[in-house]
């Protein structure tokens, strides 16, 4: 068994490393909403199918957020 002030070596050392290295699920989730939020930035206010895209965007970088934060419930408040 080892210690937790033992270093890590060999396959557990390269494990460890690589897990490390793996964005976490909320900052996928970020990066995600931030690409969603700025493809739909400018919307023109005259174009229903553009207003129902960018509404449908917002609504899926929140539930995306929302999942990765674990607060998603499924039910409507």
């Amino acid at each position: 068994m080892t210690s937790i002030g033992e270093p890590l070596y060999g396959a557990a050392a390269a494990c460890m490393r690589d897990r490390l290295r793996e964005p976490s699920d909320v900052d996928c989730a970020v990066k995600v909403a931030r690409r969603l939020l700025d493809d739909y930035a400018d919307v023109d206010h005259g174009d229903v199918y553009a207003l129902n895209q960018a509404h449908g965007a917002i609504t899926e970088a929140l539930r995306i957020l929302l999942r990765a934060v674990d607060t998603e419930t499924g039910e409507r408040a």
